[in-house]
């Protein structure tokens, strides 16, 4: 009898264990996705000098992926810029000293009820 309550035991814990890494992988795997087109977005934007173009393509990309993507222009002279959609890309984008760009993206793990959003931030030079 206790054989297989010890087997029964071991079944669910093993299918626990199971169900958690799937969750905590999965999870993994969307962050560094994220990340990654984080990364492609700084490095087109610091590689076109943010022309107003490449920022269209950058917003595009983000709402393709179903992310939130926000640019902030800061200029030489302390005013700054922030944009949060196509709409809002001025005229004067590339004359800008530095950008910080974020990212915000939904996590989810179904197995542990998670499910928030999270941020990456960067700067573009």
């Amino acid at each position: 009898m206790s054989q297989v309550i010890k087997g029964y035991l071991g079944v669910f814990l093993v299918l626990l264990l199971m169900m958690s890494s799937i969750g905590i992988l999965s999870a993994f795997m969307i962050v560094v996705n994220a990340q990654d087109l984080h990364a492609n977005i700084v490095d087109e934007l610091e590689n076109s000098a943010c022309a107003n173009t490449v920022i269209e393509e950058c917003f595009d990309k983000a709402k393709q992926a179903g992310y939130g993507l926000s640019v902030c222009l800061f200029y030489e002279d302390g005013t700054n810029c922030q944009i949060a959609s196509e709409a809002e890309i001025p005229a004067n984008s590339g004359e800008s000293a530095y950008a910080r760009v974020e990212l915000e993206f939904p996590l989810q793990i179904g197995f542990f009820q998670v499910d928030q959003d999270h941020r990456i931030s960067g700067y573009v030079r």
